[in-house]
């Protein structure tokens, strides 16, 4: 039996803490950014949608290298790379050179979460959903920090301060280059019906899960890009006030992620990802129809609910495609996620055209056809498990033959 190693993924966490920062900063800096080249509502979307992009498509390339190459290089170059980027976009003399900043930024992102989540796979012990969820809940924390960070660094320096950003990425560094090991630890190959199945039987569920983080990337990122420029320029708040709403949104869905995958681990992957997501539909719309603490109270349980099968959904990958647990991760915390963060523009042309309310209500849309796809998704995984029974009893009867 695999031990699960507390000190290492906590380590690891904190680093994504540090790289996350990003995720949560980009979004809250887009006012700044808006204010300083004069940007409409779909432009800010390409900006934040050409960081989600690069820092999300490129992840599974990242995971092919992980899976081939182990170790634990990538980490720190990651944390400078992202921390480095982000620092100089506050520096930015035009348009297009703020979108190569935030498209590098993007990449050393990409380069951190595979092999992140495959070292938290390998010191996981048993309880994989749990310690999944630790690692993410560091990503989430990071998220929910970089807003109040950015905007502080912002607000005090202009635009120098977000030279700032730098820092904790060179901290983190150092110390993951430190104390994480350097080679992942030898433990045995955990057996799985995945394996026994042939790959092409498993792309069915792959995809359908591929396209229900899409859809849920969709609405997340949706709502990290315009919840603040709703609360300035819809509810006439300030941008401090904005940013707190953010932070609330995200550390929201940090505390769902650490109860969800726990929870996972207890009363199965599948059935906790459909009930938070069919439980953010009603939060979500009692948001867009309420004002003061009944709206902030009810944008608090949309992104619980939205967030809280981030660590799920990686570890129902990873059982899927236990041969390639980077690439599986890197699907998920990657692919899917830039898939979704490229609606993100059309949602910026709606509010446009119709308004950032109007905008926001399309996002219901999202969960609604996820909700819909776990139902497909909950058929294909029970016709895998009948596939997988099968070739492990059909395996049983070979050895006991051979006997």
């Amino acid at each position: 039996m695999r031990l699960l190693n507390p000190f290492v993924l906590i380590l690891l966490s904190f680093g994504h803490l540090v790289t996350d920062l990003s995720g949560g900063a980009v979004p809250a800096l887009l006012p700044f950014f808006q204010r300083s080249f004069g940007l409409s509502y779909s432009s800010l979307g390409f900006l934040n949608g050409a960081f989600q992009f690069t820092g999300s498509v490129t992840q599974p390339l990242f995971g092919l290298l992980t899976d081939r190459v182990p170790g634990r290089v990538l980490l720190p170059i990651a944390c400078l790379v992202t921390g480095g980027g982000l620092a100089l976009t506050g520096l930015a003399p035009s348009y297009a050179a703020l979108l190569l900043l935030l498209a590098v930024t993007g990449v050393g992102v990409a380069a951190f979460h595979p092999l992140g989540y495959r070292l938290a796979n390998q010191h996981s012990g048993e309880r994989r959903g749990a310690a999944t969820a630790l690692f993410s809940v560091g990503g989430n924390f990071g998220v929910a920090i970089g807003p109040l960070l950015a905007t502080a660094l912002v607000l005090e320096f202009d635009g120098q301060g977000t030279l700032g950003m730098a820092l904790p990425g060179l901290v983190m560094a150092g110390l993951i280059w430190w104390r994480v090991p350097r080679r992942p630890p030898d433990t045995p190959t955990r057996a799985s019906d995945s394996v026994a199945v042939p790959l092409r039987s498993r792309i069915p569920p792959m995809g359908l899960l591929t396209l229900v983080v899409i859809l849920r990337s969709a609405a997340s990122v949706s709502l990290n890009t315009f919840i603040p420029l709703y609360y300035i320029d819809v509810v006439g708040a300030s941008e401090t006030t904005a940013s707190q709403m953010l932070s609330l949104l995200l550390v929201s869905g940090a505390v769902g992620t650490l109860i969800g995958g726990p929870v996972s681990d207890r009363f199965g992957r599948l059935r906790v990802l459909a009930m938070t997501l069919t439980l953010m539909i009603p939060a979500l719309l009692v948001f867009l129809n309420s004002q003061g603490v009944v709206a902030a109270a009810a944008l608090s349980l949309a992104g619980l609910f939205l967030v809280s099968s981030f660590a799920v959904t990686v570890v129902m990958a990873q059982d899927l495609w236990p041969e390639n647990v980077g690439v599986a991760s890197g699907v998920m915390v990657g692919f899917a996620f830039g898939v979704g963060g490229l609606i993100v523009p059309l949602i910026g042309l709606v509010a446009e055209h119709r308004g950032l309310l109007a905008a926001l209500q399309v996002i219901v849309v999202f969960p609604v056809s996820a909700v819909a796809l776990t139902i497909l998704l909950a058929t294909a995984m029970r016709r895998l498990d009948r596939l997988g029974s099968s070739a492990a009893s059909s395996h049983g009867r070979s050895i006991s033959a051979g006997s």
